[in-house]
This record gives structure tokens, C-alpha cells and sequence, in this order.
């Protein structure tokens, strides 16, 4: 649940940052432009991963929920880790608030 919660933050820390890069945009802009297919790759715990993610907007529009999948498998041959994690904004001050499951 750390990882996904790490995850949700760095997630809507490159929304931000893309934002100040870009120029502000509305929040949903934001969301919908993370919509699709990723590949998270990286180092955790000393040991090379990589994961598959799918986004995309559920429960009327108003969240954008991630689906992270880890390539790795465990001894029954699921995969190592998956998360679901969900992200909106809050219209008032166009906070991002991840909810992980």
C-alpha cells in the first residue's frame, strides 16, 4: 500500500509539474491527460521492477483510477504486486487527492 500511495503522490506531482510547465490548465484537463496506458519502470527495495499501468476515468468522470500491475510473479504465478489508486480534484482549489485500495 506504501508504493501505491508513493505512487499516487509522484503521479499527481508530475500533474502538477506538468502544469507549471505548460501554463495552468484545469484540473481535469490534467486528470484526462494521464488517461491511457504506462510503463513504470524503476528500482524498488535495491531490485529492478517494472510494472504496467492503465488509466482511466471511472464513477462518471469524476475519478481517474489507475490500475498498476507488476510484471514480476509470485510462486502461483500472479502477479507480485497490483494496486488500484484514484485520483480527482477537488473544483474549489484543484487539489489532487489519490485513495488507494
Amino acid at each position: 500500500m506504501t508504493r501505491s500511495i508513493l505512487m499516487a503522490a509522484a503521479v499527481a506531482g508530475m500533474a502538477a509539474s506538468t502544469a507549471a510547465a505548460q501554463g495552468a490548465r484545469p484540473p481535469d484537463e490534467l486528470l484526462d491527460r494521464m488517461a491511457g496506458r504506462w510503463i513504470l519502470e524503476g528500482t524498488i527495495a535495491g531490485k529492478a521492477t517494472t510494472h504496467d499501468v492503465d488509466a482511466s476515468r471511472v464513477l462518471n468522470g469524476q475519478y481517474l483510477q489507475l490500475h498498476e500491475v507488476s510484471r514480476e510473479r509470485d510462486a502461483q504465478g500472479r502477479p507480485a504486486y497490483e494496486a488500484f489508486v484514484y485520483l480527482t480534484c477537488r473544483p474549489c482549489d484543484s487539489v489532487r487527492s489519490p485513495v488507494a485500495l
